[in-house]
C-alpha cells in the first residue's frame, strides 16, 4: 500500500483529531462535540478531505468530545464506526467513560471544566467493529494497526502505521515550550496502567508520536516520559 498520511483536524487548543489517508482511502480518528460540528465539517472541507470517501471511524475512547458526531456521520454516510469492547456500552449510552482526576489540577478541571468541556451528551452510537485486543485495518485501504492501550479509559484505543507513525491520542498532556513538556493528563482512569500500555506501544519504536493536544513527539520524548513515571507508581 502507499504511503500513508497523517492530517491533523484540529478543532480546539484541547482537541486534535486525525485522518489516515493514502491515495486510495482514508480512516477518520476520533469526532469532536456535536456543538462543534459545523467547524468540524468546514475544516474536513478546507483540508479537501470528503467524508464520504472515509471507509472507517475509529474512536479511540468514549468521551463525548471524541465521538460526539460519529453518530451523525454514520447515518449520513454509512460509515462504520469501531470501538474497543470495554468502552462500546458508554457509545451505546451515549455518555463519557469513566475518569478520575489525577493531582490538584486534575480535580480543579474535572470539578470546573471537565463535564462542561469534554462529558456533554452526545448522540448514542452502534458500532459497527467492536475490538478486543489488536485489529488491523488493512481491509479498509490503510495499513495500520489499533491496539487496546487502556488508562486513559479501560477501552482506550492507539493506531500505529505501517510508516511508524503512532496516534496515542489522550493518553498524556504536551505543553509547548517548556523543556520537560510531556506531563501526567489532567484525567485519567488508571495511570498506572496508563504507563503499562505506554511502554507496550514504545517497544515498536515508533518513529512519530501524535496526541490530541495536537503535538508530535519523537520516541526518545515518549521514552524519558515513561522512565520518568515509571519511578512514580
Amino acid at each position: 500500500m502507499s504511503k500513508i498520511n497523517v492530517v491533523k483536524i484540529t478543532v480546539n487548543k484541547l482537541k486534535t483529531v486525525f485522518v489516515l489517508k493514502n491515495e486510495n482511502s482514508s480512516i477518520l480518528i476520533d469526532t469532536c462535540h456535536r456543538n462543534q460540528r459545523l467547524q468540524f465539517y468546514s475544516i474536513l472541507e478546507n483540508l479537501e478531505i470528503e467524508i464520504a470517501k472515509i471507509k472507517l471511524i475509529v474512536i479511540t475512547h468514549a468521551h463525548t468530545d471524541n465521538y460526539g458526531v460519529a453518530s451523525e456521520i454514520k447515518e449520513l454516510y454509512g460509515i462504520p464506526v469501531l470501538v474497543q469492547r470495554q468502552d462500546a456500552n458508554r457509545m451505546i449510552r451515549g455518555v463519557s467513560a469513566d475518569y478520575k482526576p489525577v493531582g490538584i489540577r486534575g480535580r480543579i478541571f474535572s470539578k470546573y471544566f471537565y463535564r462542561e468541556s469534554c462529558c456533554p451528551k452526545a448522540i448514542k452510537v452502534e458500532p459497527d467493529i467492536i475490538v478486543d485486543d489488536s485489529y488491523d485495518l488493512s481491509d479498509f485501504g490503510i495499513s495500520a494497526t489499533v491496539f487496546h492501550t487502556p488508562g486513559h479509559t479501560c477501552g482506550s484505543l492507539s493506531v500505529l502505521t505501517k510508516d511508524g507513525d503512532l496516534i496515542l491520542s489522550d493518553q498524556f498532556q504536551v505543553k509547548k515550550g517548556i523543556p520537560s513538556r510531556i506531563t501526567a493528563p489532567l484525567i485519567c482512569y488508571d495511570l498506572k496502567q496508563s504507563i503499562f500500555s505506554l511502554k507496550k506501544m514504545s517497544d515498536y519504536a515508533p518513529r512519530k508520536i501524535y496526541t490530541a493536544s495536537g503535538y508530535e513527539l519523537s520516541y526518545s520524548e515518549l521514552q524519558r516520559f515513561i522512565i520518568k513515571h515509571e519511578g512514580t507508581l
